[in-house]
């Protein structure tokens, strides 16, 4: 609730300033915003001041509500990024991702920390995919979790020490890994964050 009135407060702020900085421009074209024609009606000086006051009184009326925003507050910061750490935990440490990463590591050399040896492949993303080798369910249009039982492959998403990003394969029918395979950019920057 705090973070909407804050950023509410923002925005009249930065329309009081910007009413004011519009009001400025237009007064030298002898015009002015319709909502403001009676700034000038005790004198130009009056007007200008009003003018100056509303460019000022917004920008500091913006400033002033972005330190009330909970998005700016250090512990709703420190709270993300925990729950951020502790979701990313729990994705490592799931059963079937584990499972997947001590089958592909017969293979190839792999880890989710940064490598110092330059042919370790890190973990970067996981994608699930069905028999139809699709990533989506097609009636809810939402992404395979690891713990859906329709997902029959993995594909990992990997980076090694040298900066080559590739994609590594698992089929659970046959427990077999392939690749690595260069990785698509565009599939990259849809799937690695």
């Amino acid at each position: 609730m705090r973070g909407s009135i804050a950023s509410k407060v923002t925005g009249v702020g930065v329309l009081l300033a910007l009413y004011g900085l519009v009001s400025s421009v237009l007064y030298f074209f002898d015009y002015n915003l319709r909502i403001l024609m009676w700034v000038d009606v005790w004198g130009p000086l009056v007007g200008w001041g009003l003018r100056i006051g509303f460019i000022l009184g917004g920008g500091a009326l913006a400033f002033a509500a972005s330190f009330f925003d909970p998005a700016n507050d250090p512990e709703v910061i420190a709270a993300n990024a925990r729950a951020e750490e502790e979701a990313r935990i729990r994705r490592e440490s799931h059963p079937r991702r584990q499972h997947v990463l001590a089958e592909i590591a017969k293979v190839f050399p792999i880890t989710f920390d940064a490598p110092a040896d330059p042919s370790t492949y890190r973990v970067r993303a996981f994608m699930w995919q069905d028999d139809g080798y699709s990533h989506i369910d097609q009636k809810t249009g939402v992404p395979y979790e690891a713990d859906d039982p329709r997902a029959t492959r993995a594909m990992i998403f990997v980076e090694r020490g040298d900066g080559t990003r590739s994609v590594l394969g698992y089929d659970f029918a046959t427990s077999s890994a392939n690749g690595p395979h260069e990785a698509h950019p565009s599939s990259w920057a849809t799937y690695v964050r």
